[in-house]
């Protein structure tokens, strides 16, 4: 089951990893490219040839659809607001039902697997075996059948032929590039799915994705076997394009008289650019509860803040502070409202290991305690492909490694395991305030073997953590963090900048040898202007400048089309080093010389030129004078 799961799911993503690719003109996006403000939704009914008339989208199907999306309690709506603290508001314009004229049978699975291989259960549906390396069918192969992605497309295309123009709201495209910005298919009843996982992967199964403009020819891949024919032509909806999508039947967003919204908002997440943090290989849960990207259960949960700090919802320096040393600090719960979302340690082995580790309070939604977790990160796991290479497409915890790992409580060992049987209840929380037992007080230790803060490579980093007191009424952890060593250096002598791309696509700058206390001041402007002092760097008639930590030794910078300008200072409050200047955003961003001044833009060049002229003519009047 887990490898025909696995490779239904990879045809998925290598479609996303082809539309990218083969057309970028119409794909450009990148992951975690920030949105907010409003955005909307367009949804449209699904039914068949072959939809019979118990099966059909009433008009009551039509309103649970409406509250679904769009109330403000059990909704995407709502859901998408509080996990984006308030910055992005998603409003679903229901467009009706379609119909097309083909059964649901030819997009649905023709074989089952059974004890002897495959057996072919509708005639008309689609090749949904697996195929090893020799094109030989192998349930335990790794290869999909071309016909999956091919006949997906065919869907598409079918459906977005029959949506009438008119119906499209205006604002579908918020950025004006052409393309709506969000459609979701809901399929009618006709499409039969188990809830249980034996349906994973096929068309029908929930799942967000991209429409495909190309050849079939072109849509092949080494994830593909099989042969396909034809040429899917840009689609148009009136004056726009389709271009990202989820589907998924009707009986996910409502069944046995109840509305569920939880594969709803974890599909839009994927729209939006957030990535699984489940794993297909592996009987480990990294995540469980704490993400909806993790945890598809009966409870929609907010993200944890390091990926809502990657959609560009929360911000280090303000939202995620630092722990730079030992010491007591605070937290309230992340699902209620206040000023600090969560904690980062980063230690000075950063750029060696890339491992960083967050502390944040949790009340879960369905639950009873309110208690702290402990998580490690490494982004560089995020890339790792199937075939454990790393990639450029980012799969979350999907392949190898996880990118995010959450501690549990009753481990041993140097590397934890976060077992599914043993993440129940109580014990999803690495620490928990308890007045007589304590047993859930204390996580990490310099010398132990139990409930270690590890790093990726299973060696333990030292720190501890532990529970002072919890405020029941407002829900505040007071904790104690013990780290293994204390930052030290004058940051006021500034650090080493070095600007880089990710495998992404987003630039970034680090600061090399930072692991101390005090701050990056960081202005990102397109301003043609120099800057040469902290003073005018926080003036603010140039933008807003971040503080981020030092000790983080990093910072994400933002998307840029025609390149900006980075200026930076350090400091401790009080005293700050000379300000550095750097450009950033061109097609290949060059590794900078930090001591030296970048003129911005057309301005820059001219002052420059008029310089060059000035002192040619100069050297030319002493040589005549000589002469």
């Amino acid at each position: 089951m887990k490898n025909r799961v696995l490779t239904a799911v990879l045809a998925t993503a290598m479609l996303f990893t082809v539309c990218f690719t083969a057309n970028r003109e119409i794909n450009s996006a990148k992951a975690y490219e920030t949105i907010t403000g409003e955005m909307i939704n367009v949804a449209v009914a699904v039914e068949f040839s072959d939809t019979e008339d118990a099966d059909k989208i009433t008009p009551e199907a039509e309103q649970n659809i409406r509250c679904a999306f769009n109330t403000d309690d059990n909704s995407l709506k709502n859901f998408i607001y509080r996990n984006s603290e308030r910055k992005l508001s998603i409003n679903t314009v229901f467009v009706g039902t379609v119909r097309v004229d083909v059964p649901s049978t030819r997009y649905s699975p023709r074989y089952k697997e059974g004890r002897n291989g495959y057996v072919e259960v509708n005639a008309q549906g689609y090749d949904n075996r697996n195929f090893d390396e020799n094109g030989e069918a192998d349930a335990n192969g790794i290869y999909a059948s071309i016909e999956y992605a091919y006949r997906e497309q065919e869907l598409l295309n079918k459906i977005t032929e029959r949506i009438e123009p008119s119906t499209l709201p205006n604002g579908a495209d918020k950025d004006g590039d052409g393309y709506i910005d969000a459609l979701t298919f809901i399929y009618s009843n006709t499409v039969k799915i188990s809830d249980r996982g034996e349906d994973w992967g096929t068309i029908f199964w929930p799942h967000a994705s991209r429409f495909y403009y190309g050849t079939a020819e072109e849509l092949m891949s080494d994830n593909y076997i099989g042969k396909a024919e034809g040429e899917f032509g840009v689609q148009k909806i009136g004056n726009y394009f389709p271009l990202k999508y989820f589907s998924l039947p009707y009986s996910f967003i409502y069944d046995s008289g109840k509305l569920q919204t939880v594969t709803i908002c974890h599909e839009f997440m994927h729209v939006l650019g957030a990535p699984d943090y489940y794993s297909y290989d592996s009987d480990d849960e990294y995540v469980g509860p704490f993400d909806i990207m993790a945890d598809t259960g009966e409870y929609v949960q907010l993200s944890l803040s390091y990926l809502r700090f990657k959609m560009g919802w929360l911000s280090e320096g303000s939202d995620i502070l630092a722990v730079e040393e030992s010491g007591t600090y605070s937290l309230k719960p992340t699902e209620h409202d206040g000023d600090v979302k969560a904690y980062k340690i980063v230690l000075s082995d950063y750029f060696e290991t890339g491992d960083c580790y967050y502390v944040e309070c949790r009340a879960l939604e369905g639950g009873d305690d309110t208690g702290l977790i402990i998580y490690r990160v490494n982004e560089k796991y995020g890339y790792i492909a199937e075939d454990g290479e790393i990639s450029n497409y980012e799969y979350g915890n999907i392949f190898g490694l996880p990118e995010v790992y959450v501690y549990r409580v009753w481990t041993s060992g140097l590397i934890p395991k976060a077992r599914k049987n043993i993440t129940q209840g109580r014990l999803n929380f690495a620490l928990l305030y308890d007045d007589y037992l304590h047993l859930y007080s204390s996580y990490g230790s310099k010398y132990g073997n139990k409930n270690l803060i590890t790093d990726s490579s299973g060696k333990n980093t030292r720190i501890a953590i532990s529970i002072d007191r919890y405020d029941e009424d407002s829900g505040e952890m007071v904790f104690t963090v013990d780290l293994p060593e204390e930052p030290k250096g004058d940051v006021t002598n500034g650090a080493e900048v070095k600007l880089f791309t990710d495998l992404s696509g987003r630039d970034y700058i680090t600061f090399e040898n930072s692991y101390r206390c005090g701050y990056a001041y960081i202005l990102v402007t397109d301003a043609n202007t120099i800057i040469k002092n902290s003073e005018e760097l926080f003036s603010g008639n140039y933008g807003t400048t971040a503080i981020i930590p030092i000790s983080f030794q990093k910072y994400v910078l933002p998307k840029t089309d025609g390149g900006a300008l980075i200026y930076i200072c350090f400091g401790d409050g009080e005293n700050f080093s000379e300000v550095q200047a750097f450009r950033y955003g061109d097609a290949e961003p060059p590794h900078l010389n930090p001591l030296v001044y970048v003129l911005g833009g057309l301005g820059g060049l001219l002052v420059a030129a008029i310089i060059v002229a000035i002192i040619i003519i100069i050297r030319r009047k002493k040589l005549k004078k000589r002469r």
